[in-house]
């Protein structure tokens, strides 16, 4: 039994031997990297950087210098150079903005009347933009005029006047982005 316990130790002696030469080989490696005469230049500069990190504070003049690239060609969806760049043409597209759906609302106006409609975005989405239209118009149509086209919060605002004898349709097209 005094046999198998001694073995049993010299194991465990030999397992912490070499733990402890592979716990000193990583630890040593930064200060092994450049041989110098000098051991204090060894403790204190490769020491210091491997046992425990320094916290650093930079202004903001000193970030942008250490970690902006100055006067660089943008890349990717930018354009021109930093510390400045723009949004290229055509990196924004239909699939990276989302879904805009049109909502339509209309009004019957009599002729000889002026008359408003309104087309809104349903809750939660957002005016991209919008526009008017007299719908059943065709080009031989004359005295039809789109008076007001605007944004009005999150709907779009159409006024028309109608010169005619007839009553037409005034419709306004709201362009929602949807959530």
């Amino acid at each position: 039994m005094s046999r198998r316990s001694t073995g049993s130790s010299r194991l465990r002696g030999v397992a912490l031997l070499v733990a402890g030469v592979m716990i000193g080989a990583v630890m040593l490696t930064p200060v092994g990297a450049h041989v110098t005469k000098n051991v204090r230049h060894s403790i204190k500069q490769h020491g210091k950087r491997f046992f425990y990190l320094k916290q650093q504070v930079f202004t903001k003049a000193e970030s942008r210098d250490r970690f902006v690239h100055q006067g660089g060609d943008a890349g990717g969806a930018l354009a021109g150079s930093y510390p400045n760049p723009s949004i290229a043409d055509g990196a924004v597209t239909a699939p990276a903005l989302g879904t805009i759906v049109t909502r339509l609302n209309s009004v019957s106006v009599p002729g000889g009347a002026r008359r408003s409609v309104l087309a809104e975005c349903l809750p939660g989405e957002r005016l991209v933009s919008g526009g008017g239209d007299w719908p059943n118009a065709t080009t031989a149509t004359s005295g039809l005029f789109l008076q007001k086209s605007r944004r009005t919060g999150e709907r779009w605002f159409v006024q028309g006047e109608n010169t005619t004898t007839i009553p037409h349709v005034l419709e306004a097209e709201a362009y929602c982005l949807q959530p």
